[in-house]
This record gives structure tokens, sequence and C-alpha cells, in this order.
């Protein structure tokens, strides 16, 4: 079993861990074998948060998209169907594409009381010019594009976060 990050694992069904001193509330296994199914630490058991299938666990929530539900977009950036959402384990999703925004540090949107993470989230940004860049979603909900000069064309970000 590998670390992908701090609160994502993967490997086989059988590695799933299974010490019940070790559960860690929001954290995020992604079994490679079996069909690739996605299973959350809820502190005590694993539910299995498979979207379109699984353990039933899962709620995606009501999209809300940015521009349209009083989240709008800032400092000259816009987007094409950039839209963010909870599920029902505290995850926020958002996905969409942004662009226009040129301003090194500038907020491209906020978003709203119970959508924001608990601590500053890193976030690798690629356009469809092959750029890449970072952004950042700061507690305060702000989605702040570190290096948006080096972007000449419409970045894509897809990103999801724990709240609780």
């Amino acid at each position: 079993m590998a670390m992908l990050e701090t609160a994502i694992l993967k490997g086989v069904a059988a590695d799933l861990p299974t010490d019940n001193t070790a559960f860690t509330k929001g954290r995020t296994y992604y079994q490679t074998d079996g069909g690739g199914k996605i299973w959350r630490d809820n502190g005590t058991d694993w539910d299995d948060v498979t979207p379109g299938g699984g353990g039933g666990a899962y709620d995606i929530g009501t999209w809300y998209i940015v521009g349209d539900t009083g989240v709008p977009y800032e400092n000259d950036w816009a987007g094409a169907d950039t839209k963010y959402t909870k599920d029902s384990n505290g995850w926020v999703h958002i996905t969409g594409y942004l662009y226009g925004g040129d301003h090194t540090g500038a907020v491209a949107f906020t978003l709203p009381v119970g959508y924001r993470p608990p601590a500053e989230v890193w976030i690798a940004i690629v356009a469809g010019d092959i750029s890449t860049s970072t952004a950042s979603i700061m507690p305060s909900g702000e989605v702040i594009f570190q290096d948006p000069g080096s972007i000449s064309s419409t970045a894509s970000l897809h990103v999801s976060f724990y709240v609780g």
C-alpha cells in the first residue's frame, strides 16, 4: 500500500486498514482491485463511497454554479461550468474551468461558509495549452491563483477537501 498524500491511501482490498485504533475520520482509501472502489474512514469503520454505486453512503448534494448563486467571480476572472457542492460525508467538491484573470495572488471567487476548508488547500492547475500553475483555497473561502500569468488559456479546476 502506497501513501499518495496524507489522507489518501491505495491498495488491494486485503490491505484495507482494519485496526480500530488506527481509524482517522475523513481518510480515503482507493481500492486498486475489484473495480476501483473508494472507501471513506468514518472514524470507526469504512464506508463505501464509490460514486455511481457502492454502499449507498454517498450523496453528492446540490451543485451550485459560481457566478449564479451569490458567489460572484472576482478580479476579472470568469468561468465555464465552475461549480461546487458538499457531499453527505462532509467533502466539498469543486469542478470547472476558469479564465481571464491575470492577477497573481488575486481572488478568483470566494466559497460561502460551510464550504470552506479548515486549513489552506493547495491545488496544481493545468491549462488547455499544457501550462501549469498553482492555486490555493483559504480557510476564508478565497480561491486564489498563485501564478496565473503562466496560464494563457482556460485553467481546469478540480479538487475535493474535507470540511466535516
